[in-house]
């Protein structure tokens, strides 16, 4: 049995609000991708070190600059990256070490 057709729309508008959600995502993997592989290559380059420091507390806090900049903070996928980071460093056998307070790669 079909639904009414308020639940059609609703099923309808749900797809759409999942397809924008989905393509967001997408985008936003790519984008991790692409910074993750210039960091590492820029540290190569350069023979550096890559440090990425432990930022506990970050996470659900007021910056103090306004609602938008609060959204920007605590919606940045930053173990995502330092996990892409890590991997490709090790990849590229780039020199790594771990402390408890910085992660070094």
């Amino acid at each position: 049995m079909l639904g009414s057709e308020k639940d059609c729309k609703k099923e309808g508008l749900n797809k759409e609000v999942k397809e924008i959600s989905d393509k967001e995502k997408r985008k936003v993997e790519d984008v991790l991708h692409k910074v993750s592989r210039d960091i590492v290559d820029e540290a190569e380059n350069n023979n550096s070190l890559i440090v990425i420091g432990e930022l506990k507390g970050i996470g659900n806090r007021d910056t103090g600059n306004g609602k938008t900049m609060n959204r920007i903070v605590n919606s940045m996928p930053y173990w995502k990256l330092t996990n892409m980071i890590e991997y490709k460093a090790k990849e590229k056998r780039h020199p790594s070490s771990e402390s408890k307070r910085k992660r070094h790669f």
